[in-house]
């Protein structure tokens, strides 16, 4: 047992870690593990930390020594299960979660997120038969009615899922983001029930929940900052990375524009790892100032790149892939990121390729609007002129891109890959060095699994209803189209 001190200094650190203040709160747990290297909060707490930084071996190491401390407590299982999901190994998640209930068999949180397990790899009759219970007696909780919403959606009853997920939001006591994700889902399923009045306003609705961060000034001058930083005079004077390893391959784009159904298809040729929304080069870039000894911030700091640091650096990008799948000769990294850090792989990694998503604008922007992306990272998506701000930078930047870097490009148009999905699926997988597989024109037979907002399209053969797909809401969207006025890309 830990002493009064130590137990006050856990409640504060749990405090920092809600604001935010990950650094503070990871201090405080690692001082008082010195005087009990076997307590088990602060050890807990030190998983939470890293699952927030996205660092999951970490996370895993933490919850794994707490099981081992205290192997019949349900939370550490249930912990390590959605480690597990996050990472896509699903088959392990589910084990998790059942290790949970075999300590508890009535501990909720396993038991929603093994439903929502089921969900995402399209067991959808057994993740009813776990729920079907909660939702009868009307005891579910907010993640329980978003996944029973989808299964409802799965089984074609678009009526039944905006009833369960009103039924949720009737609770005062639902969390925020739970009420967010909801909302996004309540449209989906009016669209689904082909009633675009309604699903057009619950989307405005869920939009209207979220915090207004963006402003479309300072999102301007970033942009104008990078091009800047990452000038064609600028590149050629700086140094480049000596290693020109072909094994990265970088696909880039805006959200919702076709990235997850790229990578799915390169996925499944012989030789590729699909990555996913991995953070290896994000956490480069904010590891840059840092690492180069500059009082600059990025991107302005990459005029202070040295060779000694361009390499290791870029050895350290390399080695954190290919810990991913240790016989790839590709992986592919498609985090919503990489078109805004294309200046910084061409300076890193000389060696590797570019696969650049291009939608339909009008599409990209009402497909942004009705998603529920993460505000901190993509305020601009809850108002339709600032999806339209943020497009319009996005396209000014990939021509920058274009004509600056040197490193391939692929341009992959999402609607000529639907129409001719042999052979833009041909073209991306010669692009990649790789041979071709009839196994790339059925991406939705892979087990691998999408841990994004598409998961469940991309179990889907290629489908073309999406092609278009603002048409169907022309009446509200006046002010995107004039915002958009005439793209480039």
């Amino acid at each position: 047992m830990i002493d009064a001190r130590a137990q006050q200094a856990l409640i504060e650190a749990g405090r920092l870690y809600h604001d935010n203040d990950l650094d503070a709160a990871e201090t405080i747990c690692r001082r008082v593990l010195k005087g009990n290297k076997r307590e088990i909060d602060p050890i807990q707490l030190l998983g939470l930390i890293a699952f927030k930084r996205n660092d999951f071996d970490h996370a895993m190491s933490c919850y794994r020594k707490c099981i081992g401390i205290r192997p019949k407590d349900p939370r550490f299982h249930y912990l390590t299960g959605k480690v597990h999901t996050i990472r896509g190994d699903l088959s392990k998640a589910v084990e998790a979660f059942d290790a949970a209930l075999r300590c508890r068999h009535d501990y909720q949180p396993a038991l929603a997120w093994k439903s929502v397990v089921l969900e995402r790899r399209g067991d959808y009759d057994e993740a009813r038969g776990l729920l079907g219970p909660f939702i009868k007696s009307g005891v579910e909780d907010a993640e329980m009615a978003e996944t029973w919403a989808r299964l409802e959606l799965h089984a074609r009853r678009p009526e039944a899922a905006v009833a369960i997920i009103d039924r949720q939001l009737q609770k005062p006591a639902v969390p925020p983001l739970s009420r967010e994700v909801l909302a996004f889902l309540k449209g989906r399923a009016y669209e689904a029930a082909g009633e675009h009045d309604r699903a057009f306003e619950a989307y405005r609705v869920a939009n209207d929940q979220l915090p207004a961060n963006f402003d479309p000034v300072d999102y301007v001058r970033d942009v104008d900052t990078l091009i800047e930083a990452f000038s064609s005079t600028a590149l050629a004077a700086l140094p480049h990375g000596s290693d020109r390893s072909s094994l990265p391959v970088f696909i880039a784009g805006m959200p919702r524009s076709g990235t997850t159904l790229v990578e799915q298809i390169v996925d499944a040729a012989p030789g590729a790892h699909g990555a996913g929304e991995i953070k290896a080069m994000e956490s480069i870039v904010a590891s840059l100032p840092e690492a180069l000894g500059s009082r600059e911030p990025y991107p302005v700091c990459v005029g202070d790149l040295t060779q000694r640091v361009a390499d290791r650096l870029a050895r350290r990008y390399l080695a954190d892939i290919r810990k991913l799948d240790r016989n790839a000769s590709v992986v592919t990294n498609k985090s919503l990121e990489n078109y805004r850090q294309l200046g910084v792989v061409a300076l890193l990694l000389p060696g590797a390729r570019v696969i650049h998503c291009r939608r339909d604008p009008m599409d990209t922007c009402l497909s942004c609007y009705c998603s529920h992306l993460m505000p901190k990272r993509h305020g601009y998506a809850c108002d339709l002129g600032h999806v339209a701000i943020a497009y319009r930078q996005y396209e000014r930047l990939m021509k920058h891109w274009r004509e600056a870097l040197d490193i391939p490009m692929l341009d992959v148009c999402y609607e000529q890959l639907i129409a001719d999905p042999e052979g833009v699926s041909r073209q991306m997988v010669e692009f990649c060095g790789l041979d071709w597989d009839q196994r790339c024109l059925r991406p939705h037979e892979s087990k691998r699994f999408a841990m994004t907002l598409s998961y469940d399209q991309v179990r889907r053969p290629i489908y073309a209803s999406s092609v278009g797909r603002h048409q169907r809401f022309a009446k509200h969207l006046g002010p995107l189209r004039e915002a958009l006025g005439e793209t480039t890309i």
